[in-house]
C-alpha cells in the first residue's frame, strides 16, 4: 500500500531557505523564481539563518552563499584541485570538456599522484564553485574569494 501523503505547501521564503540548505549558493542564473524573493527578504533570511548560531548568509549583489561556521577549512587534493579548475575556467567551458580540464589541472599541481576526476567534479558542486548550464560549465563569483598557490621549488628565483 502507498499512502498518500499530503506535504504542507511552501512560504516563497521556506523555498528560498531550502534551496539555500541544500544547494547553498544562489544567483539570479541558477535560481531565477527565487531569486527576487531572496533581495527582498534578505536581512529576515538572514536573521533566521543566524538564530540557528551555525550558518551564516552572505548576499553579495549576483549572489547568495550559506556559509557554514563549523565548516573546517579543505587541504584535500580534490578540494585544492578543484579550486584551481574553476580559476582556469574564464568565461567557461563546454561541460565535455570539464574532465580533461581537471586532468590537466591535477597533473600541474600533483605531478605524481592521481586525482579522482568524480572527487574534484564533486568539490566543485558542493562548494558551489561551478555552476552547469545544460552543457556549459561556468565558475560562480565564489571563486574570486580563493587563490591557489603552488610552492616554488627550493633554490628557484621569485
Amino acid at each position: 500500500m502507498i499512502a498518500e501523503q499530503n506535504t504542507p505547501k511552501l512560504s516563497l521564503i521556506q523555498q528560498v531557505n531550502r534551496t539555500l540548505l541544500l544547494e547553498r549558493f544562489m544567483s539570479p542564473t541558477t535560481t531565477p523564481a527565487l531569486w527576487p524573493i531572496l533581495v527582498a527578504n534578505k536581512q529576515a533570511i538572514a536573521k533566521q539563518w543566524g538564530e540557528l548560531k551555525r550558518f551564516v548568509l552572505e548576499c553579495g549583489s549576483d549572489y547568495a552563499l550559506l556559509l557554514d561556521t563549523q565548516h573546517q577549512q579543505s587541504a584535500a587534493m580534490p578540494y585544492i584541485v578543484a579550486l584551481a579548475v574553476a580559476h582556469s575556467l574564464g568565461a567557461g567551458l563546454p561541460e565535455k570538456d570539464l574532465n580533461q580540464r581537471i586532468h590537466e589541472i591535477a597533473a600541474q599541481l600533483y605531478p605524481k599522484k592521481t586525482i579522482s576526476v568524480t572527487d574534484v567534479r564533486s568539490a566543485l558542486l558542493e562548494n558551489a564553485l561551478i555552476q552547469i548550464d545544460p552543457h556549459f560549465v561556468s565558475p560562480t563569483p565564489l571563486v574570486q574569494r580563493f587563490a591557489v598557490q603552488t610552492k616554488p621549488k627550493e633554490g628557484a628565483s621569485s
